[in-house]
């Protein structure tokens, strides 16, 4: 029964993380070179938006005297030097891409455990994918859609700004409970 919550649950607010694990179950057990070429080709997209969009990649660019069309395999990559949180935090304006207002987002922030948190916004075709990935991933350990889920997490990682009652349903659709790690004792695990 929760299989048919849990999927109902996303076919109504996010049907795109249903459609993304069914293509990711398709695809997991390709060929490493069709793998391989699957992720070039969005390698490749990647970097043309990056460079037509996001002004701390043209910038780069242009002072390393590339084009997009430099990078086109994963070995390619090592052109570029390593992001670091540091150069993010510097450049915090030119990581905002020149056509944001025609997607939708999330923001999102890392927990600060090697220091000050990060924030961050995350395209929300890629906020899908990625939870369309984690449950990819459960099932690896034997979790199927709608199986219960404890989440023990900081508090970066346990959403707050819904209210009570949003939580609540979404949890029950989800079959998941939040507790959190900072106030964890013997008696509540």
């Amino acid at each position: 029964m929760h299989r048919n919550l849990f999927t109902l649950g996303y076919l109504l607010k996010r049907p795109e993380v249903i459609r993304y694990y069914n293509e990711f179950l398709r695809t997991q057990f390709l060929s490493y070179e069709d793998l391989k070429a699957m992720q070039e080709e969005q390698l490749k997209k990647i970097i043309h938006f990056a460079y037509e969009n996001v002004p701390y990649y043209t910038k780069l660019f242009e002072k390393l005297g590339l084009k997009p069309n430099d990078i086109n395999v994963i070995k390619d990559l090592e052109r570029l030097p390593i992001l670091t949180k540091m150069i993010i935090k510097k450049n915090w304006q030119d990581f905002i891409p020149r056509n944001i207002g025609k997607y939708r987002y999330v923001n999102g922030s890392t927990g600060g455990s090697t220091g000050e948190p990060l924030k961050y916004r995350m395209s929300l075709e890629d906020y899908e994918r990625g939870t369309a990935l984690l449950y990819r991933g459960f099932g690896y350990a034997g979790y199927k859609l709608g199986d219960k889920v404890a989440v023990i997490a900081g508090s970066s990682l346990i959403p707050t700004t819904r209210s009570e009652t949003k939580k609540k349903i979404q949890n029950f659709f989800l079959n998941t409970r939040h507790y959190s790690s900072f106030n964890m004792s013997e008696q509540k695990l």
